[in-house]
């Protein structure tokens, strides 16, 4: 899917309030913090909060993008048959 098709997603509510982790980054999107008004999504290591201005959108997508692929990877992988050598 290419950035622009994931504008056309609609974004479960489930995923909206969720952070990603990205490694040892955690991504807390703009849905997540609309109580405290934040326009911006940030990403969070170690206690240190970096506030993403630019790129709240782009990054949420990415986050996404990554979950889903996830997703699939793990339920193409449930539906290989065990190898009946081992």
């Amino acid at each position: 899917m290419t950035p622009r098709a994931f504008a056309s997603v609609a974004v479960p509510p489930a995923l909206a309030q969720r952070t990603f982790r990205m490694g040892d980054w955690v991504l807390t999107p703009r849905a997540a913090t609309f109580l405290k008004r934040s326009p911006h999504a940030y990403i969070e290591r170690a206690g240190n909060r970096v506030l993403l201005r630019h790129c709240s959108a782009d990054m949420e997508q990415f986050a996404l993008a990554m979950l889903l692929i996830a997703a699939e990877y793990s339920r193409r992988l449930d539906d290989v048959p065990d190898d009946p050598r081992s």
